[in-house]
């Protein structure tokens, strides 16, 4: 375990490299949590767990009052609800990945959403994404996203977005290229940044234009410009002034 005093100290350095950036939206600092002790979640309830992380909020917000923090739950409500009654944060980021095989889990989406909305600050979907049994198979480190095959990734992304398309709210697909130290293919683009089917169908969703090349998309996904948006269509990562919640 690294010393709180470290990490405060790193952080606080990357947040004082960072402070006067006009392109970062925000930082987003994951609740700390120990995935191999099964005995975790009693920490997390702890008064000394929610005292060290504030401590942590405090000293970032110190460092850089220019832009916001999120805390961000990387599934942590599988096992428990963190405690959510902090100071100097603007709102909390969830990652509903579905743990049911070629289903999106809508309730899961929603109720994880409620629980962060019930606090009055902003909520925004940190990651979502998914991978196949087809390509990453046994080996993937991670036993979430699984859809069986790309035909149907396609269409749990197109519910995703279907569900999700009305909301205004920030969402981050996960991820544009394959993640091959886990063996997942959560990736929409191949290695040559070539579409896949997935990335083609994404494209025309979000854009409406099928005339846009692979430049093109990957401008839109890693950018903050919104030039290729319509109105009201949930995007990666754009820059807005938009009301979270």
């Amino acid at each position: 375990m690294i010393p709180i005093e470290e990490l405060i100290q790193y952080f606080c350095g990357v947040a004082k490299q960072l402070r006067y950036k006009s392109n970062l939206l925000w930082y987003a600092l994951d609740y700390p949590f120990d995935w191999d002790n099964q005995s975790y979640a009693q920490v997390v309830s702890s008064s000394k767990y929610r005292n060290q992380l504030q401590n942590i909020i405090n000293n970032v917000s110190s460092a850089d009052n220019h832009h916001s923090i999120y805390l961000v739950s990387g599934m942590i409500e599988t096992t428990i609800v963190p405690p959510t009654d902090f100071d100097k944060i603007e709102g909390f980021g969830i990652m509903p990945y579905s743990q049911s095989i070629d289903e999106i889990e809508e309730n899961k989406i929603k109720n994880w959403l409620d629980i962060y909305r019930g606090t009055g600050k902003k909520v925004y979907i940190a990651e979502w994404g998914v991978q196949t049994k087809e390509a990453s198979g046994s080996d993937a480190k991670y036993n979430y996203g699984w859809a069986t095959n790309e035909s149907m990734k396609v269409k749990m992304i197109g519910e995703f977005i279907d569900y999700i398309y009305t909301w205004d709210i920030y969402w981050d697909y996960f991820g544009l290229h394959n993640f091959h130290l886990e063996n997942s293919d959560w990736g929409i683009v191949y290695d040559n940044n070539s579409l896949k089917s997935s990335g083609e169908f994404i494209m025309k969703k979000l854009t409406g234009n099928e005339q846009l090349s692979i430049t093109d998309f990957c401008y839109i996904v890693k950018s903050d410009s919104t030039n290729f948006f319509q109105p009201k269509i949930p995007c990666f990562l754009r820059k807005e002034n938009k009301n979270l919640t």
